[in-house]
Parts: C-alpha cells; sequence; structure tokens
C-alpha cells in the first residue's frame, strides 16, 4: 500500500492483485484494475487490459509460479522489483525469459547497512511528504503484549491489511483492518496538540524536581525560581547535608517555598504519597519560615502544595564497570531511579494538566560511554518515553546533558580527561540554563546538548552516519590520516616499531581514562578495556593510520606491543618478513576470537523462517509461564 501511494502521486495506472475480501478496500483507494492475488489468471486480465502491452514496472513479493507470471507481464525493457524473500531469480534466470529487462532484488537491511546515507536520504523525503500531507499512514491492526502469539498467528491467515503492531499499552484501539488510509490517524487520543512550553513559571502551581539535592537539581532550582517559579518541591533519597541545607535557605531568601520531600521516585508507593500532598487548591502564602530544620523520616512534604504544574525528573544515580563483570544488583542501581523512577512520574501524572515533564537523560545514550552499559541503557529509556509519551498527547521533553563543569557524579569522578581526548567538552552551569530556557520555548521532543569538536571527536572513529553533517570532507579526512603514515613510511624501518609502540600508548590511555601511559606488555582488559572501548580503539588505529582492521583485531592483540607489532606487519609487510619476528597469543585469546566470530557466523546463517519459529516458541513458553505464575 505504500507503493501504491507513490505509484498514483506520480501518475502511474496501477494493476492491484490481493485476496478477494480485500478487493472493495483497494477499490476505495482508487484502484480500477483489481484481479487474485491466489491464482494465476492475473497475467491474462493485465494483458487483455494493455492490449499485449503489459505493464513498466513489477513490484513484487511472492514466489514459485507467480514470479514466472509477473515477468510475462512485464514489458521487454521494464523494471522487476522484487521485495519477497524466497526464490530470488539469478541474471540467467532473468535474462531467460526477459533478456531486456532490469531486475532488483532489494533488501532494506542490507541497503541500511551498505547505503547508509540512501536510507537517510530517502527517510528525510518521506517525512516531509507525510508532514505535508501528501502520504498516509498505514492501516493498523493492534494487538495487546499478552497476545504475541496471537498476533502472529493472524498474520499467518493472510488477512490483514496494512501492518500488525504489539503494543505495551492496553488502551491503544485495535484498528480494523477495513479501515482506509484517510481514517487513520497516528497516536491521536483526544487530546489537543503539544503546545509550546511557557517561558515563565506560575507562583500558583507546584514544580516537582527529583533528584532535587543534587548539584543540578539545586542549581535548576534557582533559575526556576529566578524565573518565577514559587513553589518547589525537592524529592530525595537522603535528607538534606549542611550544605544543602545553606543552599534551599538560599533558594527561600529568594523568594521561593522550597519543600523537601525525601523518598525514592522509583518507589511507588512514597511517590504517591508525596504527589498527594500536591493539593487541587493554592494555600496562604506561607509566612517567613525558620532555618532549615531535619528533614522528616516520612516521604510526605509537611504543607500543602499548589496544584502539580510540571515535573524535571532528574534523578539518577552512577555505578560503572565492564558489562560482562556487571551483576544485576548494579544494573539495577542505575536503572532503578532512571526507569522506574519516570515509569511512576509517567503513570501517576498522566491524568494532571502538567505544564512540562521534562527528562533528564545523558548524551551516552546518544554517543555511547565506555563502561557505563547500564547508564546508557537507563537513559535510553528516557528518551523512548518522551516520544512515548508525545505521541499519546502528553507534554514531553528528553535532553541528552553532556557533563556539567563542576556540577554531579561526573564531576566528582574526574572523567574530564577521559572526555577531552574524545573531543567531548563540559557545559559551564550558565551555558547550560540558557540553553535550558531556550529549550522551553521550543516544541522538540528530544534534544542533544554537549560541546563537541567535531574534527578530534571524529578522528577518534565516531564515524556513524548518524554524525554525517558534522563530518570533514571525505578528502580533509584522508588527508589528516595520511600524515602519521607518511612518518611511519619516512623514520627508519628499525624504528617503526617503537614509534608505534609510543603512538598505541598514547591512544589507550585516554580511552581507559589513565593518567600516565600504560605498560606496553600489560594487556588490555587487564587495564579495565571493554567491548566498546576496543571498537572505538580499532576505530581511532583504521582513521589515524589509513588501514583496515579486522573486528577482532583488539582481542587477538591484547598488549600494546602485540597491536605494534601486528600493526608493522600488516603496513610493512616486506620489513616484516625480513625480521622473522611474529606475535604468539596465548590459547584463551584465540579460542575467545574464534569463539566470537563462530558465533557471529552462525547468527547470520540462520533461516528467518526457523528463526522466527524458534522466537515463537520461546515467547510462548515465557507467556504460558507468566500466566501460571
Amino acid at each position: 500500500m505504500a507503493a501504491l501511494q507513490i505509484a498514483q502521486q506520480v501518475g502511474a495506472e496501477v494493476f492491484a492483485t490481493a485476496s478477494p475480501n480485500k478487493w472493495e478496500f483497494l477499490k476505495s483507494l482508487g484502484v480500477k484494475n483489481v484481479m487474485n492475488s491466489r491464482t494465476l489468471d492475473f497475467a491474462a486480465e493485465i494483458l487483455t487490459i494493455t492490449e499485449g502491452k503489459g505493464v513498466d514496472v513489477v513490484f513484487n513479493s511472492l514466489s514459485g509460479e507467480f514470479i514466472t507470471k509477473s515477468f510475462s507481464v512485464l514489458a521487454d525493457e521494464g523494471r522487476f522489483l522484487e521485495i519477497g524473500k524466497r526464490d530470488i531469480w539469478t541474471r540467467e534466470q532473468v535474462h531467460k525469459v526477459k533478456p531486456n529487462a532490469s531486475y532488483f532484488a532489494i533488501d532494506l537491511l542490507t541497503i541500511a547497512q551498505q547505503q547508509p546515507q540512501l536510507i537517510q536520504s530517502m527517510l528525510t523525503e518521506l517525512k516531509q511528504k507525510f508532514e505535508e500531507d501528501r502520504l498516509k499512514p498505514l492501516p493498523r491492526n493492534v494487538f495487546p503484549i499478552e497476545q504475541t502469539i496471537q498476533a502472529f498467528r493472524y498474520m499467518q491467515k493472510g488477512k490483514h491489511i496494512g501492518k500488525i503492531v504489539v503494543s505495551y499499552n492496553p488502551e491503544l484501539k485495535n484498528i480494523s483492518s477495513s479501515e482506509q488510509l484517510n481514517n487513520i490517524s497516528v497516536g491521536a487520543n483526544g487530546r489537543s496538540p503539544i503546545q509550546k512550553m511557557p517561558l515563565g513559571f506560575s507562583e500558583d502551581g507546584t514544580y516537582l524536581i527529583t533528584g532535587g539535592l543534587g548539584g543540578l537539581g539545586l542549581l535548576v532550582a534557582r533559575w526556576m525560581i529566578e524565573k518565577g517559579a514559587k513553589n518547589l518541591v525537592l524529592m530525595a533519597r537522603s535528607k538534606a547535608n549542611s550544605q544543602q541545607k545553606q543552599e534551599i535557605q538560599a533558594l527561600e531568601a529568594l523568594g521561593g517555598n522550597i519543600t523537601v520531600a525525601q523518598g525514592d521516585v522509583s518507589n511507588k508507593e512514597q511517590l504517591a504519597n508525596i504527589l498527594e500532598n500536591i493539593q487541587t487548591t493554592t494555600p496562604v502564602p506561607p509566612s517567613p519560615q525558620p532555618p532549615l530544620s531535619p528533614s522528616p523520616p516520612l516521604p510526605v512534604p509537611p504543607s500543602p502544595q499548589p496544584p502539580l504544574k510540571g515535573i524535571i525528573h532528574a534523578a539518577g544515580v552512577l555505578d560503572d564497570g565492564v558489562l560482562l563483570q556487571m551483576n544485576w544488583e548494579r544494573f539495577n542501581k542505575v536503572m532503578a531511579p532512571k526507569v522506574q523512577g519516570a515509569w511512576n512520574l509517567h503513570n501517576l501524572t498522566r491524568d494532571k494538566p502538567l505544564d512540562f515533564f521534562i527528562l533528564f537523560s545523558s548524551a551516552a545514550s546518544l554517543l555511547g560511554s565506555p563502561g557505563q552499559g547500564n547508564h546508557v541503557a537507563a537513559n535510553t529509556f528516557l528518551d523512548s518515553l518522551a516520544h512515548y509519551r508525545r505521541s499519546q498527547g502528553l507534554p514531553a521533553l528528553s535532553i541528552n546533558w553532556g557533563v556539567w563543569s563542576d556540577i554531579g557524579a561526573a564531576a566528582k569522578r574526574q572523567v574530564d580527561a577521559q572526555m577531552k581526548a574524545r573531543g567531548i567538552g563540559a557545559i559551564a552551569p550558565q551555558q547550560g540554563l540558557d540553553i535550558l530556557e531556550k529549550l522551553f520555548t521550543e516544541e522538540s521532543t528530544q534534544v542533544g546538548v554537549v560541546p563537541i569538536n567535531w574534527p578530534q571527536f571524529l578522528a577518534s572513529g565516531a564515524t556513524s552516519p548518524y554524525f554525517e553533517d558534522f563530518a570533514q570532507t571525505k578528502e580533509t579526512k584522508q588527508r589528516e590520516a595520511s600524515e602519521l603514515r607518511q612518518q611511519l613510511t619516512d623514520i627508519l624501518p628499525q624504528n617503526r616499531l617503537s614509534f608505534l609502540v609510543n603512538h598505541l600508548q598514547e591512544e589507550v590511555a585516554p580511552i581507559l581514562g589513565l593518567k600516565t601511559n600504560p605498560n606496553p606488555q600489560q594487556g588490555f582488559f587487564d587495564l579495565g578495556m571493554d567491548s566498546l572501548m576496543a571498537v572505538e580503539m580499532k576505530n581511532r588505529l583504521e582513521t589515524g593510520l589509513s588501514v583496515t582492521l579486522p573486528s577482532t583485531v583488539i582481542f587477538e592483540y591484547p598488549t600494546i606491543n602485540a597491536l605494534a607489532e601486528y600493526l608493522v606487519e600488516e603496513m610493512f609487510p616486506s620489513q616484516w618478513e625480513s625480521t622473522g619476528v611474529k606475535t604468539k597469543i596465548n590459547n584463551e585469546e584465540t579460542s575467545l576470537s574464534q569463539t566470537l566470530e563462530e558465533d557471529i557466523n552462525a547468527s547470520q546463517t540462520l533461516e528467518e523462517d526457523s528463526a522466527i519459529a524458534q522466537e515463537l516458541e520461546e515467547l510462548e513458553n515465557l507467556l504460558k509461564n507468566r500466566n501460571n505464575d
């Protein structure tokens, strides 16, 4: 149906095949020539209608004899677009039946991997056409997650029109497959469209900041009061310490009515208790408060608050480590305040008329961050929640903040050196607040805010199409990369190995966050390298030395000395053969590399049908166990 819309836009005459129960639907979309997709009679019908001329383009997903029949109606110099997965024809087969025709077997996954720029331009064009209402979303049948098995079985019957969607949202309507394209609206639920957030804050409303006693939470609280906010609830798991009490007193001196609510945002009951105290009526303005007394042990604020108008979710903790060495307790420690906390806030306030719902996410979910798999996963959820809320007509903004200078957990962990080595800077507090104010006046759903030195960042191996708009030209990259290569070529052959050892030490140190160059004989993984760092290391070497390296090179040559010897051998093979020196890798590392490659190859060679069947079986067993529990 997507192809149908595009064909109609360019003025093509469409011949469509479908099962008889779908004919009326196609006719309602303006298709005059509708034939049966369950028999081979369509070919004769098309030739009759076209007086033997056939069609210029065949768009096919069928298999077997249907392909042969489709070729029979293709004009001599026509184009055959195959989007099916079975019975892909060879060049010889095509030449035998239609020698002058063009045949295209289209696999979007392969195209996306090999030509990401093409996919990007196509998606950009489609987005514009949807915004201009030139294209319509496809019909969809929505099944709740508990009915995943039924969704697959329904798909197997082949009676649906459009897409089958499995949703976590129980409130989503199951849209009938008989609905027409012009009656479909994505994510509509009766709410009014999201409007721009106010530039100022209301004195008659309460604003909740989770993680409110953290450095960033207190900074934002001061900024909100300066911009007109009066009533703030700062939620935190712990009581305010002496320094935090001084900060709160300073906020009150500015005219703020500050309530410290002790509670865990990931605990739904504690959060509900705090929200229940925010009333629907505005109390009499409070009289001057004495110096802040110790926080009460209960997580309920001591006095009623005006109605809740907005939320800033800034809670979060860090517990970095290599993923393979991280247990669930450490993983959940980071996930709980971000993921469960945000989900609790969403569910408990989704029916309240909020002006804003802002999630303080991290640039780590956009750029990746070595040793922070739990942190990346948690913030990726925040980003997704923001998009989900907007699809439901609810306010939401996820801000992927970089590191704020002199503020928060990142400052305490002293990660500046490692980030600077990648070309990533820190956000000055006033700069961050200025950006936050600007975002309050925009309609964005997700925004990344991080200072980046793009030439340095891209030179570190960040070659993803995601950063294409910031990338230098290919010629400039090649010129910069050739400088180091030229240095290696110009020096005496016997000095190349030591030169590379020094270069690798300088490359490895910032990746691992080391203040000094590492011992060239010490293993990378003993120094704390993980798989993400290994990928970054490989990318940096490929960019800097203008070489192509295997994906497992860091595993196969896991010390600086071993890697330097390998690089000299690859880049200057004649020199290496004359020395007769070879690096031996221990059996355990070689075995690991072989196992990784075997696993990857095995996963890539699985047949689609058997893989789906296996996943269905596992899913069905999982659902059965869940029901039994």
